[in-house]
């Protein structure tokens, strides 16, 4: 993907640079590439096991008891659900970060290619602005996305704590009874544990999806995008340097009358 978007690079105009931007092209690149990367790879590792692990923690869950295997069934929707609704409500968050990461780059790139222009003029206080209020700006929006990922955690811990607390609670009588035992118990809330140690891995390769598909999509705005000048030779005169040409035969040769 980074060759493509190399090999695109090379095929822009100047005017189709100015309208992405040179900055932009550099973090798409190298920055936006290396996000996807690392997205597919965590997902291979970490978010592919975790429908086999609840499978089969709910499947021994429920061939001890049904009622507790409903209950951790419960519990998992809910935080798949929390899940669900803070990913699709960080999902601008994560449109507007990587816009604010071009507005930086770009930013940085002007003070450090014009140092000279800046100093001539005397514009260090409105260029250390300019750059406080940029790099101010993706603070702002790192921290926002970062909260309400914090809080997708905490909600986690909650409801599988009220989980093990509701077994605790619900196998009281059962064991009185005979119905359970202390084994079942600690298995049950082994499972659970399992469960919600595979979910929290999930979690945190969630955090990087929103920003994964915002990356996706720009990198796919540069692949997509039609030059404003292109090239009518589509071969390179180069390879065609050693194609033997067509040489007409005497015989087929006739001349005008």
């Amino acid at each position: 993907m980074r060759v493509a978007i190399y090999k695109k690079s090379l095929k822009l105009s100047v005017y189709d640079f100015r309208q992405f931007g040179t900055a932009s092209i550099t973090t798409r690149t190298v920055s936006d590439i290396n996000t996807i990367q690392t997205a597919l790879t965590s997902t291979i590792q970490m978010i592919l096991p975790v429908p086999v692990i609840c499978i089969t923690a709910l499947l021994l869950c429920f061939q001890l008891d049904m009622e507790m295997g409903f209950i951790l069934l419960a519990v998992m929707i809910i935080v798949l659900v929390l899940a669900w609704g803070i990913m699709h409500s960080a999902a601008p968050l994560f449109k507007k970060f990587q816009k604010l990461l071009d507005k930086m780059s770009t930013v940085l790139l002007e003070n450090i290619t014009g140092v000279r222009v800046v100093r001539a003029f005397n514009s260090e206080t409105r260029e250390k602005e300019r750059m406080n209020t940029a790099f101010g700006n993706y603070a702002e929006t790192s921290i926002k996305a970062n909260r309400r990922f914090a809080n997708l955690d905490g909600l986690s811990f909650f409801f599988i704590n009220l989980f093990v607390v509701i077994v605790y609670w619900l196998c009281g009588t059962k064991i009185s009874t005979g119905d359970f035992k202390i084994g079942d118990i600690t298995a049950v809330i082994e499972y659970a544990l399992m469960v919600m140690f595979f979910l929290l891995m999930a979690q945190m390769v969630i955090l990087t999806l929103p920003r994964a598909l915002e990356c996706c999509d720009r990198v796919k705005a540069v692949l997509t995008h039609t030059p404003e000048i292109r090239d009518m030779v589509e071969e390179n005169p180069k390879e065609t340097k050693g194609k033997e040409e067509a040489v007409p035969e005497a015989e087929n040769l006739q001349l005008p009358p």
